[in-house]
């Protein structure tokens, strides 16, 4: 948790991980963390990874709402309104979850205020997205895959980054290293600025 811990969150699981209350566990890409109208009883922290909240209306093709990055909670507005998940949570790609059961948080946020207000904050900043259903600076990840054995794609790749970078977006060209890297290499990946990986 090296990298978050300037954050009451990230020190608050920290703590209640090495107590013992706080579990470690791996979500593989794609599981679900929690379903619509799942008991809220656990405060989720992204170690690593990415999770991705989708809401489904009946007859409609899902919603996406948003993304949950490394250093961020989930399940909270759901968790301090004492309602049920009202979306799906799931692993975008492999991610690294801790969950604190409900009694635990709020026992845990009563003697350090700067957790409930790290929170509310949070949970405004993600009210007002979901209102303009923008997720602004989420990244998104292509992958390219040669047709025929033998043919060189990273040229053609790093060409359509360039392009996408005129445009004003940060691109980061990553290739083969990444089929058997652990999720924090992602994880940093991400963090560190756009440029060519070599």
């Amino acid at each position: 948790m090296d990298a978050f811990n300037d954050s009451a969150l990230a020190r608050l699981f920290a703590r209640e991980r090495r107590d013992g209350s706080a579990a470690w566990f791996s979500l593989p890409g794609g599981a679900t963390l929690y379903a619509p109208g799942e008991a809220a009883d656990q405060l989720y922290f992204l170690r690593t990874g990415r999770l991705g909240a989708f809401r489904r209306e009946e007859g409609q093709e899902p919603q996406f709402l948003g993304v949950i990055r490394p250093g961020e909670p989930a399940g909270e507005m759901a968790l301090i309104g004492g309602t049920p998940h009202s979306a799906n949570l799931v692993a975008l790609r492999d991610s690294e979850v801790l969950a604190l059961p409900r009694a635990d948080f709020f026992e845990a946020a009563e003697s350090d205020p700067t957790v409930m207000l790290e929170l509310s904050r949070l949970m405004i900043r993600r009210a007002r997205q979901a209102q303009t259903h923008a997720a602004i600076g989420d990244p998104s990840v292509f992958g390219f895959i040669a047709v025929e054995a033998g043919l060189a794609i990273r040229p053609v790749v790093e060409r359509l980054a360039r392009c996408i970078e005129t445009l004003g977006y940060s691109v980061t060209v990553e290739g083969g290293e990444s089929l058997l890297a652990p999720t924090e290499w992602f994880s940093n990946v991400e963090r560190r600025p756009s440029g060519w990986s070599t």
